[in-house]
């Protein structure tokens, strides 16, 4: 089966919606998040990619800019869709658009069981690990030789 990354156009209500109800999904009723952590004001100005099957939003994550930076976040892949790619895609969308915004420094807020996956994607830990939404975290940033090569 063939993935490919959108980017989700924020006057695209319905596909948005559908980002926001995977989010809650993922993260308030599968990891306890709370609700009124999930949503917040960057939303509405951040660079939402989504993966779609069959009409349906599997997968999403969005990218906030200030300035140069960027800081990728609110990834979530549909459970039965975990481990098959589709993570890498949405990681790489937003490592895309970032850089057509001239972004030269990605960051984010890995999750510790998914300090691997950004490893393996170019991002190294950076300070201590933290707790954000009651999960404990590690701030990671792009090393700026494979931003080059992305």
């Amino acid at each position: 089966m063939l993935f490919k990354a959108v980017t989700v156009e924020t006057d695209d209500k319905n596909l948005l919606n559908q980002v926001f109800k995977l989010r809650h999904t993922v993260f308030v009723n599968e990891q306890g998040v709370p609700p009124e952590l999930e949503r917040d004001e960057f939303d509405k100005s951040a660079y939402h990619a989504a993966v779609i099957q069959n009409g349906e939003v599997i997968a999403a994550g969005r990218l906030v800019i200030k300035g140069v930076s960027g800081k990728i976040g609110r990834m979530a892949v549909k459970k039965e869709w975990r481990g098959k790619g589709i993570g890498s895609l949405i990681l790489q969308k937003l490592l895309q658009i970032g850089k057509e915004k001239k972004i030269t420094c990605f960051y984010l807020h890995a999750q510790l069981q998914a300090v691997p996956f950004y490893r393996k994607h170019g991002f190294a830990p950076v300070g201590e690990i933290f707790e954000e939404a009651g999960i404990l975290h590690q701030e990671m940033t792009l090393e700026p030789m494979i931003l080059r090569q992305h």
